[in-house]
């Protein structure tokens, strides 16, 4: 269930969107990514909604929550880097 409150909700949507993403795009080569246009436009679809949903985050809650406190930044190539594995 998502978190009340409406910049909590919008957080909810980014990480769910993000998720979609990953589960989307584990298996995939870059060059099955690539060829695939329904993923792709899937994948940008989804990326445009976590824009959406960021763009909506209010700035109370920027300021409350600056990039560097949330831990973004330090499991970014981690957690949040390209999924697309370039390997296989």
């Amino acid at each position: 269930m998502p978190p009340e409150g409406a910049d909590r909700a919008y957080l909810w949507d980014m990480l769910s969107y993000a998720r979609g993403v990953v589960r989307e795009t584990a298996d995939k080569t870059w060059e099955e990514y690539q060829a695939d246009e329904n993923l792709r436009l899937a994948i940008e679809r989804r990326v445009e909604i976590i824009g959406e949903a960021a763009n909506h985050i209010s700035e109370a809650f920027r300021a409350a929550h600056p990039p560097d406190s949330l831990a973004i930044d330090r499991c970014a190539a981690k957690c949040a880097g390209p999924r697309i594995r370039r390997d296989r």
